[in-house]
């Protein structure tokens, strides 16, 4: 058996580079098999020869036989590629069977052929002969082996193989001296070379016109040669000639005079085919020809043109011009008669078929826009609802008084109050200003609850981050903008709304855009929501000669054949690829190389490095500071982290400032006497214009027109993906070559196009298997989405599917060509145990390439002596304790939350901890206020040796995506006792368990949570679900039953 499904059906042929037969599968289904030779299995050239045949195979045209699949055969130890088995032959058989009008009319389908592929996937044949042109019965010609001669001559580990037949091959092919030229004109030479064989083998003179074209196609130097165009001109003009007596008979019946028989006759007619009527043996058509247009039947069946009725052009003027513009030509020379013989008539059917396919093409074209239309409109509606009760949901208090702590710390004593904001808010409020990935937020301070009567209320930024509901006291760390002066005692305190306002004003401003083509790149956004159309093209691989990374000691950091793919497609496909990076695979090192290539190839080109959060921004420009790459981070109330603060726009400003000056100042100091000597009395205007110069530059801020120069000197700029259209920018003219979108999976469709639409070439990168972006927080807003969704499910099945929607990032990478997308699969982050569960677990079953751990030295495991020897650890509390729910449909368990103090307090004994950061996350926010309150209960920092609070960050899983801790302790907390609830989303449990670089310990109930019911969408199939299938997979001696039996 071949490939476990086929067996042979003939004999095999072998033939230089490669053998052939015809294979069978289980069916009886016949197809055609070639098996490449010289290339071994598992090799760097069956890399990319894998990579050539995925992009051959989308190499679709109606005259290349479809490749059905390609795979390593241990039989042959060969890569075979298996082929439709068209009904054909080849032409080098049929020579003698094939007329000169058949045949001149199928080396045009083939030159056709060639030139699409050359112009649309830069694909040439290589090694075209009357053997590898096969012909119908209808006499259309197909062309095989397509790209595979090229392929073996580049890739073969096999020298003596005879690669080319060398009397169709061009010359440049076995002759060093001859200049090489395009690929596409050694082509060139060898149709030239089948024609002139054609003629020969049937001893047909040739007339003047067709060895013109031989001898065109045929000159000796590539340059010299015709281009496609030029050959498929002269081969038109040629059958249109009827040099040769055409065999191609329509009969036509129904209504028809003379001169529009001899119209049709002149062969220069074309015709619109419609979609198919209700009767399948029926196609209908308009011709048109000098003078009539004519509505048409072809009647499958009888073989048979029926005309219904025809008009002059000038009666229907609309009709005519449509069908000149967008209609077609025959594809042979036609003989149109009205009386009928008994001879064999030609079938049309095929071509017919062929443009009726077309046509339903362009519909679903049409489709795609309409999609577009309601994709935008379902975030338009959102975002416009979402605005609507922005401030209702926002933080207001009443507070009757307030203390300062130091300059910039504040709390303020909350009254109980039912008309603003209750408990469950305020606490809802700090978690989303909390670590990790905390939201910034403003305040306003006002004496008066009435925002129309407020007079220079004070206003400042900080982070809430405790609450106490007996006290009601309310802090505020790490504020700016206070002013204690202006404190009421008693008053008001309001979250400033403006910001979120601002930020879905953006979107909304990204979608009108989009909608009015006010875009970079039209056809950017246009594969963005069809990234279906936009097909594969072969590209090269070739291994990156200049490595800019480096990695720990110093070395050029060497790229897997994946990240180079990654980087290469970067580099040079447009306008868009995509990258998949599962967690630790080195996403953040791949950016910025691209970056570095980008700039090695274009140094002039501008850069966005965007994403939704600041440390994936922060991350990136940070690696790139180590090249003194020149850099602007962009950034709103949050400060980025110290090491880019420097190089904000106001610094980079102030540094400009600063050094012009210091320059001026030395500069004037150097000529300052010769000026004294020489002017004397103008001596004190020169004085002045140089103080007038430096109080210029002084003044100079964000607001100054001399900045959009500064902006244009900077090669890379770094925002998050809503900040970069802040108003403030407006006045820069941000048009960017290359937007570089990390953690993209984790953005809305509206989100993405803000920094889409000012990209010439996009590069997303992100990991569906994570997180889907959460479509909106507010209760209120997801309840009127609930009564939306009721009359809008034609495209989901569910109110699941309608709420978590896919990320923009998720829609392209599942619906675009392969060459378009690649996927890091090395996984430095984690030990190998961790990585080899990630993957088994939440890729490998959703089709996604196996994640490899990389082999790491000692020092980067946990290296801490537990008594379980292991990077995994499942602490089972058993059944004692069961989930409670909260007022807000949260879950907690009192039992779990204990633990992690116990978990801390082991943790503390061992003096590597001091240098290791320690996450602790779970599923629902009630269980982290939990935690939070047993910890700061329980834990006194101050006692602990090692475990500090600033190393330590309690959070939900969701906030955790994109991070990465030391130590992962990941609290299991269920819904309910009979299901998984959140725990049954794959997304969800990835991220929670791949954010550990050296220590997995996992808290929860684990005889419940595998024997719970398995949600909806897997009830009826033999799948777990992800959760249970990783806990399923862990050993036993990693299982534990209280906190003694680690520590």
């Amino acid at each position: 058996m071949i490939l476990d499904k086929y067996q042979l059906y003939g004999e095999i042929q072998n033939r230089g580079y490669s053998s052939t037969a015809k294979v069978t599968d289980e069916s009886g289904e016949i197809y055609f098999i070639k098996w490449i030779k010289g290339i071994d299995k598992n090799s760097q050239p069956s890399k990319i020869l894998n990579n050539k045949l995925r992009h051959l195979k989308k190499a679709a045209h109606s005259s290349l036989p479809k490749i059905i699949e390609y795979e390593w055969d241990e039989i042959q130890s060969a890569y075979c590629i298996i082929f439709e088995n068209k009904n054909a032959t080849s032409l080098e058989e049929n020579v003698f069977e094939i007329k000169p009008t058949h045949f001149l009319k199928g080396i045009e389908q083939i030159a056709n052929c060639l030139q699409q592929l050359q112009q649309k996937h830069k694909l040439t044949h290589g090694d075209i002969t009357p053997a590898n042109i096969l012909v119908d019965e209808n006499f259309d010609f197909y062309l095989i082996d397509f790209g595979i001669s090229d392929i073996s001559a580049t890739l073969s580990q096999s020298q003596e193989l005879e690669i080319f037949a060398k009397e169709f091959a061009s010359p440049e092919k076995w002759d060093r001296k001859i200049p090489k030229g395009f690929s596409y004109q050694s082509d060139i030479y060898s149709i030239g070379k089948v024609i002139e064989w054609y003629f020969a083998k049937n001893d047909i003179n040739e007339f003047e016109e067709i060895k013109q074209l031989i001898d065109k196609s045929c000159e000796k130097q590539p340059n010299e040669r015709l281009n496609y165009i030029q050959f498929i001109e002269d081969l038109i003009k040629i059958t249109q000639n009827n040099l040769f007596n055409s065999d191609y008979y329509i009969y036509t019946s129904g209504e028809n005079n003379e001169q529009l028989i001899n119209e049709l006759n002149d062969n220069n007619n074309k015709i619109e085919v419609w979609s198919n009527s209700k009767n399948e043996n029926i196609i209908l058509l308009d011709i048109i020809t000098n003078s009539f247009i004519a509505h048409c039947l072809w009647i499958i069946d009888e073989n048979e043109l029926t005309i219904r009725n025809f008009c002059n052009k000038i009666e229907d003027e609309n009709k005519y011009s449509r069908v000149s513009k967008y209609g077609k030509k025959f594809n042979v020379p036609l003989t149109f008669t009205s009386q009928y013989h008994q001879i064999d008539y030609h079938n049309l059917t095929p071509f017919l078929k062929k443009i009726q396919k077309e046509k339903q093409h362009e519909s679903e074209y049409r489709k795609g826009k309409k999609e577009i239309t309601k994709e935008l409109k379902f975030f338009k509606d959102l975002l416009t609802r979402e605005m609507q009760v922005l401030e209702k949901n926002s933080l207001r208090l009443r507070y009757v008084g307030f203390e300062k702590k130091g300059n910039y710390e504040i709390s303020f004593k909350i009254q109980d109050n039912e008309k603003y904001s209750k408990n469950g808010l305020i606490f809802s409020h700090i978690d989303k200003a909390t670590p990790p990935n905390p939201e910034d937020f403003e305040f306003i301070v006002s004496e008066t609850a009435d925002k129309k009567q407020m007079k220079d209320p004070m206003e400042f930024s900080g982070v809430a981050y405790d609450f106490n509901t007996k006290t009601r006291i309310l802090k505020f760390k790490d504020c700016e903008g206070l002013d204690f002066e202006k404190i009421p005692k008693n008053g008001y305190i309001f979250e400033n709304i403006s910001k979120q306002e601002e930020e879905k004003k953006r979107q909304l401003e990204a979608i009108r855009k989009v909608e009015y083509n006010e875009v970079q790149n039209r056809d950017l956004i246009h594969y963005v929501f069809n990234p279906t159309d936009l097909q594969g093209k072969n590209l090269e691989f070739q291994e990156l000669t200049n490595v800019y990374q480096t990695d720990e000691k110093g070395n050029d950091f060497v790229y897997s054949f994946n990240q180079q793919k990654a980087i290469l497609n970067a580099i040079n496909r447009e306008p868009l690829t995509i990258i998949q990076g599962p967690p630790g695979t080195g996403k953040t090192t791949v950016i910025t190389e691209i970056v570095f290539q980008i700039l090695n190839k274009n140094p002039d080109a501008k850069i966005l490095i965007t994403s939704q959060t600041n440390d994936a921004v922060d991350n990136v420009l940070d690696n790139l500071l180590e090249k003194e790459i020149p850099i602007v981070r962009l950034s709103g109330i949050r400060k980025p982290k110290v090491s880019l603060q420097k190089h904000t726009l106001d610094r980079k400003i102030e540094g400009w400032k600063t050094e012009v000056k210091k320059k001026a100042k030395s500069n004037w100091n150097l000529y300052k006497s010769e000026f004294k000597k020489e002017l004397k009395n103008e001596n004190l205007i020169i004085q002045q214009i140089f103080k007038d110069w430096l109080a210029t530059i002084s003044s100079l801020d964000e607001n100054s027109n001399i900045n959009q120069k500064l902006i244009d000197s900077i090669r890379v700029i770094g925002a998050t993906t809503n900040h970069i259209a802040s108003k403030k920018y407006q006045k820069y003219n941000f048009e960017f070559d290359y937007v570089i979108m990390d953690e993209s999976g984790k953005a809305t469709t509206a989100e993405a196009l803000i920094p889409t639409v000012l990209a010439q070439k996009l590069i997303l990168v992100g990991d569906h298997r994570q997180l889907r972006p959460m479509l909106t927080a507010n209760r209120e807003v997801e309840k009127w989405l609930r009564e939306k969704f009721k009359t809008d499910t034609d495209e989901f099945d569910s109110w699941d599917d309608y709420f978590n929607r896919a990320s923009l990032f998720e829609q392209v990478i599942t619906k675009i060509d392969d060459d378009y997308k690649s996927q890091l699969e090395e996984c430095r982050r984690s030990s190998k145990d961790q990585v080899l569960l990630t993957s088994k677990c939440f890729y490998e079953p959703f089709g996604d390439e196996a994640i490899k751990p990389v082999e790491r030295p000692k020092e980067k495991e946990h290296n801490l002596d537990l008594k379980i020897d292991s990077s995994i650890i499942f602490l089972d509390i058993g059944n004692s304790y069961k989930s409670e729910i909260d007022g807000n449909g949260s879950s907690r368990n009192k039992l779990s939350a204990e633990l992690i103090p116990e978990l801390l307090n082991g943790l503390d004994r061992f003096d590597k901890v001091k240098n290791y950061t320690i996450g602790v996350i779970t599923g629902y926010s009630a269980q982290v206020r939990e935690i939070r309150k047993v910890v700061r209960n329980e834990i006194d920092y101050r006692k602990l040796k090692n475990v500090k609070p600033n190393n330590v960050v309690i959070s939900v899983v969701d906030k955790f995506q994109g991070l990465e801790k030391d130590i992962i302790i990941f609290d299991l907390v269920r819904s309910q006792q009979q299901t998984l609830g959140f725990l049954s989303n794959a997304n969800r449990i990835n991220v929670a368990l791949s954010r550990q670089k050296k220590l997995l310990i996992i808290v929860g109930n684990l005889d419940s949570i595998l024997s719970a019911k398995p949600p909806k969408d897997l009830e009826n199939t033999n799948q777990k679900p992800a959760l249970q299938k990783y806990l399923s997979e862990l050993k036993k001696d990693w299982i534990v039953k209280n906190v003694k039996q680690i520590f």
